[in-house]
């Protein structure tokens, strides 16, 4: 009898650059939605509520708002496990609220439907480019 081990890899996808004063956080898909500084090996991590993928990057990034919550060996905040302590609708409508002209959110397709209803929240629209596959 032969046995055969079978080991999966969990894969990663690409899904989005938020810019910001020339800062870029990347969107990468692991199981879930996961926000970082690019190039940061280490740093804050925001797993967002898919309905505010936008809202609570910004929130973290740009007004500090989780600061503090990150859990303290991986620097991960579950803004879902959250809730309790932030009063998340205030800080999100102050998000969408804010002057979001300087954001600029980098697509690697144009036909990303998630974040369509994202961006009609936004008082002040984000500016959206589709990123060249060449580069």
């Amino acid at each position: 009898m032969s046995v055969a081990l079978v080991i999966v890899l969990s894969m990663s996808d690409y899904v989005a650059t938020l810019v910001v004063d020339e800062q870029q956080f990347v969107l990468m898909d692991y199981d879930r939605p996961v926000w970082f500084q690019k190039d940061a090996k280490s740093g804050i991590r925001i797993l967002p509520t898919k309905d505010h993928l936008l809202a609570d990057a910004l929130a973290a990034f740009v007004l500090g708002s989780f600061d503090g919550f990150a859990e303290a060996n991986r620097g991960i905040v579950d803004v879902d496990k959250i809730e309790q302590d932030v009063n998340l609708d205030d800080v999100r409508d102050v998000v969408y609220r804010m002057d979001t002209s300087a954001v600029e959110l980098l697509l690697p397709e144009a036909t990303q439907p998630e974040f369509h209803e994202h961006l009609k929240k936004f008082v002040t629209a984000i500016k959206v480019t589709i990123e060249d596959p060449a580069h």
